[in-house]
């Protein structure tokens, strides 16, 4: 760390301090005092100036705040200095807490974010029990105490003053003081060790941002709390610079860092809205202190509501977000709740924020599709990733999808959970771990990689949905996914291609759940619970091997407790393996079916395949579904070949006959 940083971030002297406000005249008595070394009538009469300043932060604090049991273990757990630091990553302390204890190496800025400190903070502002306060305000004074004595598990990452550290305890410590200023009982010394750390905050923030835009998380969240320290603080020298910068860098991010259709371009759904609700935080903190013209309100209020939207059109009919890439299954009704309390209008609006949830729909800008049977908890649902690479939060993962039905996860990929530290991090990040073709040990080239020629096409009895990837270097691989619609029952039908002009070497079919697999037979399978999914692949002879096996337990890794990660227990596998013989140039086809049912007893569905006429190229699949008495017939063409499949002539890139009636997928799907 830098000259600068030692003396005017990480240590700034009172001389600093005190000369780093305006010389207002409602500031003239704090200043004087400040200056001639009278610091705890200074910060008295400072913290006077700033209990009606800041009124306004300490009320918008309280309100979003409601008392619970649940609040008041957690606060009493904080009062006992029995510190969940980072995760479930726990450890007991005596009265002096550690700040260079070992949480792991994420987990040491986890810990470094404070947000365990924050009940006692909030039960105090609840009840006004001052034990909450003084334990607050003591662990402060304790962490100011020691931020020059750290130790960085990360190289030129300072634990308290980083992007994500400065922005996590502004947000803690800036509305704690808005609510103690004007407190008799706090005392001189952690006064001036909360406004220190704000101050070098809002430095270190500032200093960060010198390069300009960087696409991500990291610069919204720290714009966004740069922002709020300069509004709040308009007292201060640096403030006007610190609102103008942060403002110019995330109108930028609105502008390049999100997609057209809201979504930002992480393309996660934890990280996503991580990014949105720090641009809602810049927004509200700009409304409170009156700092946005009509213009620029107007831009703003145009962004915000495109953004929750997103979450309307692409979470499941549960209202869980989806865990591709570092996100995990979440409720995001507490986003939908934010959007209507910043937004009341949109509460008004059809829908969902006015988004049509009993429809499928694609986002294409960013990359996904979402397959639905209605708009209903319960119905059907199946979305696609085929996006690009959004960053290091993006997994070795394309053309993958996850399943849900009856209000919760059926055929759902292994996701993530825990910190960074997690010992199964790299499985979480594998190709393996989601539900995809794998062409095995080959490695993916996620980064430079999305799907092409994304076609789609919806209505009320069907939806087609193909692309293809080259992401391994060896092969082309080419998905296509059929989702039929029936009122008594819904199926899907997923049928991939790999060729190459090469030898493709070993080729697997992954599939995960929430519960076991069990093996019914050739050519079937099913979950072993209830509410259940039959799995059914055609020409099982062809299949070298099938295995099932087990992801993880809930007792295997750490970090797997408690309220936040939903649908994680467990999770299993089921793998379906071909290869060709030496010599064999064919393409390697996969055709699977998949049926969501509730009971012990699977439906008696089968898919078999058809005899098709003018495929040159191998590739083109036509599979025959029986439902009882009815049945369907679905045509794959990746080539878009002329084929003959009975009496009819079929050219197009995917058709379906179901019952008597042919629906076919047009080449405008794109």
């Amino acid at each position: 760390m830098d000259r600068y940083f030692k003396q005017r971030i990480e240590t700034i002297t009172e001389d600093d301090f005190w000369s780093s406000f305006k010389p207002l005249k409602s500031l003239e008595a704090a200043i004087a005092a400040g200056q001639a070394h009278r610091q705890e009538q200074a910060y008295q009469l400072l913290g006077e100036y700033h209990a009606a300043t800041l009124a306004s932060e300490a009320e918008a604090y309280v309100e979003e705040l409601s008392p619970s049991e649940k609040l008041r273990a957690a606060a009493d757990q904080v009062l006992a200095h029995d510190i969940v630091g980072w995760h479930t990553h726990r450890k007991q302390f005596g009265p002096k807490i550690d700040f260079n204890a070992d949480f792991g190496c994420s987990g040491q800025y986890g810990f470094h974010y404070l947000g365990w400190l924050g009940p006692v903070l909030n039960q105090y502002a609840l009840s006004g029990e001052t034990k909450y306060r003084d334990c607050f305000l003591d662990i402060i004074k304790q962490y100011y105490d020691q931020r020059a004595r750290l130790v960085f598990r990360h190289p030129n990452l300072h634990p308290v003053y980083y992007e994500l550290g400065a922005r996590a305890k502004t947000s803690l410590i800036l509305p704690a003081y808005a609510v103690l200023a004007g407190d008799q009982a706090v005392g001189t010394a952690v006064r001036e060790a909360m406004l220190k750390l704000l101050l070098g905050f809002g430095r270190s923030l500032y200093r960060l941002q010198e390069s300009g835009f960087r696409a991500g998380n990291w610069q919204i969240v720290g714009c966004a709390s740069l922002f709020a320290l300069g509004a709040a603080f308009s007292e201060l020298r640096e403030a006007s610079k610190w609102r103008k910068r942060a403002e110019a860098i995330l109108t930028e991010h609105a502008e390049k860092d999100f997609f057209s259709d809201g979504g930002h371009g992480e393309r996660c759904w934890g990280y996503g809205y991580m990014s949105l609700s720090g641009m809602v935080d810049f927004y509200r903190m700009a409304l409170r202190h009156k700092l946005l013209d009509h213009r620029r309100q107007a831009f703003w209020e145009r962004f915000l509501k495109n953004g929750f939207r997103w979450f309307a059109a692409s979470t499941t009919p549960s209202g869980h977000n989806l865990n591709y890439g570092d996100g995990s299954i979440s409720s995001a009704e507490s986003i939908f709740a934010a959007a209507c309390r910043l937004f009341p209008e949109m509460k008004e609006e059809p829908g969902l924020l006015g988004v049509d949830r009993s429809k499928s729909n694609i986002l294409r800008p960013s990359g996904y599709a979402f397959m639905r049977g209605g708009g209903a908890k319960n119905d059907p649902f199946l979305s696609v990733n085929f996006g690009g690479w959004g960053g290091g939060h993006t997994h070795n993962d394309l053309l993958d999808f996850s399943l849900w039905c009856y209000g919760r996860p059926l055929i759902e990929e292994v996701g993530r959970f825990g910190s960074y530290d997690n010992p199964l991090d790299p499985l979480f990040r594998s190709e393996q771990a989601h539900n995809q073709i794998v062409l095995e040990h080959l490695g993916m080239n996620r980064r430079e990689h999305q799907a092409h020629d994304v076609l789609w096409f919806s209505d009320k009895k069907a939806d087609f949905f193909s692309a293809w990837h080259e992401a391994y270097s060896q092969a082309r691989i080419h998905r296509h996914i059929i989702f039929v619609k029936r009122r008594d029952y819904s199926y899907w039908v997923i049928y991939d291609v790999i060729a190459a002009k090469e030898y493709i070497f070993q080729v697997s079919n992954y599939l995960h759940a929430p519960g076991p697999f069990e093996l019914l037979g050739p050519g079937y399978a099913r979950l072993g619970d209830s509410p259940s999914c039959l799995v059914a692949w055609a020409q099982p002879a062809e299949i070298g091997q099938v295995q099932t096996g087990l992801d993880y337990r809930r007792e295997d890794p750490p970090g797997n407790t408690g309220d936040h990660y939903s649908f994680t227990k467990q999770r299993h596998r089921l793998v379906l393996t071909k290869w060709r013989e030496v010599g064999d140039p064919r393409p390697i086809t996969f055709a699977t079916l998949l049926v969501p049912f509730k009971g012990e007893r699977e439906p008696e569905v089968s898919l078999e395949a058809v005899a098709l006429g003018g495929d040159g190229t191998e590739q083109a699949g036509a599979f025959q579904i029986t439902w009882k008495e009815r049945q369907d017939l679905l045509v794959f063409n990746p080539a878009a070949a002329v084929l003959h499949c009975g009496q009819r002539e079929l050219s197009g890139p995917m058709a379906a006959r179901l019952g008597r009636s042919w629906l076919k997928m047009p080449m405008a799907g794109k």
